[in-house]
């Protein structure tokens, strides 16, 4: 009776004092947990005593799961009760276990099941225990798919990144990707199924009370930080080809840039991860170049006030911008591959503006240093024989000389000149209408091959 009584004093110490019931979405499985928290005087071990009821009285158990606002310890809970079922097929004890699942624990289930999916000793996998709670739930399954998909994404840093070179670490990877593949592959109808009206659901977004909000960050420059998770929405919608409508596509697209979130600092290739998704959301719009000119309207008080941090007194760096600048080479490739010339040629001239302005006024540009060689290379590869304007050599002469991060001086211009020489294949075209530019090229390759 004792035992009873103190399970119940720690199952109150659980409970919210106002009744209410934690949002379900997806902040319950992107929210961290916080080890070594204490609830009234209690530390967060002393809470797995209620793991006893999950075996006695599993309705009890899953609706304090469900109830309690302590995310966090109730994550600490779960962790405990799967220890005997990781990495193994989903058997019966386990599928007894998890009937009672409300969708709270399952989201929170599948977060623990990716988070330790392989284990490195057997290459075993949770993925059957995984199809167990999806397909357990008839009334969950569009979330707890969405939940799967997007924290499969999340835990993958995007599902971009590329390889760090530590085997262990790309094999573990590698096995998340395929099965994030296996998850739309196996839930095809479910997943086509799915719409922007799930994506604002399960991702708590807000298009109409944020837009104010948002409104303002476009006008002051200034970056926020929303409750909802757009960026993750973005991702999973454009990850699984959702369809949306311009006014949706916007929402996401304009939530995702703006929005401060912890996807802005994942690195695809030395560029940040969520600007290829942007780059590919914008692709995907029925209008891209108006699509493009919504994006940039709405940086430009961003890029004004980056390019004035020196007298604002500002410290750090607009990742909003740096993003901004980052999808301009994926969106250009994208457009040329699409043989939509005219539209990568406004795209270019307004980008390269943009970059020039950032090389004269940031106090360390590298990110328009590396993004302004991307549009040179464009613009002597694809769009001077498209334009038949042949004015390279004089916008090199725009370029300054700039002081990076690594601690050193840098010329712009011989920087071009170089990722130039390493992308042109067709010498003989620059040569023709170009020559002085030619002879630039030939005279830097010469240097480059001199011993130092």
């Amino acid at each position: 009776m004792k035992q009873v009584a103190k399970i119940d004093k720690i199952i109150e110490a659980l409970m919210p004092k106002d009744g209410r019931r934690t949002d379900l979405g997806f902040g319950v499985m992107k929210a961290s947990h916080c080890l070594g928290r204490s609830i009234e005087g209690r530390d967060w071990y002393d809470f797995m005593a209620v793991n006893e009821l999950a075996e006695k009285d599993p309705e009890r158990y899953f609706s304090i799961i469900e109830t309690t606002p302590y995310d966090d310890i109730a994550g600490e809970m779960l962790c405990v009760l799967l220890m005997p079922f990781r990495h193994k097929g989903a058997s019966e004890d386990f599928v007894s276990l998890i009937a009672h699942l409300g969708a709270k624990g399952a989201l929170l289930m599948i977060r623990l099941l990716i988070d330790d999916y392989v284990d490195v000793r057997t290459k075993d996998t949770n993925q059957d225990l995984i199809w167990a709670i999806v397909d357990a739930s008839e009334e969950y399954r569009s979330m707890l798919l969405m939940g799967a998909l997007a924290y499969m994404i999340y835990s993958t840093r995007g599902a971009l990144e590329q390889k760090s070179g530590n085997e262990l670490a790309d094999a573990v990877r590698d096995v998340k990707l395929r099965f994030l593949d296996e998850i739309v592959d196996r839930y095809e109808l479910d997943c086509g199924n799915l719409g922007y009206d799930d994506l604002v659901r399960f991702f708590n977004l807000n298009p109409v009370g944020d837009t104010e909000q948002l409104e303002r960050m476009q006008e002051t420059g200034l970056s926020g930080r929303l409750v909802g998770c757009y960026a993750d929405a973005l991702m999973l919608a454009r990850r699984i080809e959702i369809k949306l409508t311009e006014t949706q596509l916007w929402s996401l697209t304009r939530g995702a840039l703006l929005s401060n979130d912890i996807s802005h600092y994942w690195a695809t290739r030395d560029l940040p991860t969520l600007s290829l998704y942007l780059a590919d959301a914008i692709c995907s719009s029925e209008d891209v170049c108006g699509m493009w000119t919504r994006v940039s309207k709405a940086m430009r008080q961003a890029l004004y006030r980056e390019s004035r941090q020196y007298y604002l007194g500002a410290s750090g760096r607009s990742k909003s911008v740096e993003l901004y600048l980052c999808l301009v080479p994926s969106l250009i490739e994208n457009v040329i591959d699409d043989k939509r010339l005219a539209d990568a040629y406004e795209i270019w001239r307004e980008s390269w503006n943009a970059c020039v302005t950032a090389l004269y006024s940031w106090t360390i540009p590298s990110v328009p240093f590396h993004i302004v060689q991307f549009l040179f290379v464009y613009k002597v590869v694809h769009l001077s024989p498209y334009t038949k304007e042949w004015d390279n050599d004089q916008l090199l002469s725009q370029l300054p000389v700039v002081w990076l991060q690594a601690g050193r001086f840098e010329k712009v211009a011989a920087a071009c000149l170089k990722t130039l020489a390493k992308n042109l294949q067709n010498r003989s075209l620059l040569m023709a209408n170009e020559p002085k530019l030619f002879n630039r090229l030939i005279a830097i390759e010469h240097d480059s091959e001199q011993p130092k």
